[in-house]
């Protein structure tokens, strides 16, 4: 909030939140790169464990679409504080342009 109870929008802060998003989003799938196929397999289950291994390769694969959904919100979040912030500055300059124009003949 500004000093005068009004509401403010920082495009700086707005650019900066998305680059940190864009980034994390990146970050997410490359500090995790093949989630869906983990490197224990079935038959790492032994003989008498094999019926738990399809809930965990269903769990890996569903963590691994968890994550890219999430990575996907992220960077649109990210998109999204950019034209917010262009739209900001767009209006801040198309503002100040009517101010300066108001009152000359």
């Amino acid at each position: 909030m500004s000093g005068n109870g009004g509401y403010t929008a920082s495009t700086q802060a707005m650019s900066d939140a998305s680059k940190k998003l864009t980034r994390y989003a990146q970050d997410l799938l490359d500090g995790n790169p093949d989630l869906a196929t983990p490197a224990v397999a079935e038959k790492d289950f032994g003989n008498a464990h094999t019926a738990h291994a399809k809930q965990y390769l269903d769990g890996a694969k569903n963590l691994s679409e968890a994550v890219t959904g999430y990575q996907a919100k992220l960077a649109e979040l990210g998109t999204k504080l950019t034209s917010g912030a262009k739209a900001y500055d767009d209006n801040e300059y198309d503002q100040s342009g009517q101010i300066d124009q108001a009152g000359t003949l």
